[in-house]
């Protein structure tokens, strides 16, 4: 038993959410990619481009569709 009980919590709400599903299907469609999936890039700038080119081919394909 803690000698003090705290005044306030700090917890991360995203698991409570329908947004983590969107979240957790949305890296799912990005590692699909293999260099986004094994993090082929030593560079964090190397690494978002490739976040980004996932990102516009994935929304081509969406609006394509549509």
């Amino acid at each position: 038993m803690p000698e003090r009980t705290p005044d306030a919590l700090l917890a991360d709400k995203g698991y409570d959410y329908r947004q983590r599903n969107r979240i957790e299907r949305m890296f799912g469609h990005l590692k699909v990619n293999r260099g986004i999936a094994t993090r082929y890039d030593q560079l964090a700038s190397s690494f978002l481009g490739m976040v980004h080119l996932a990102t516009a081919r994935y929304w081509l394909k969406f609006v394509h569709a549509a």
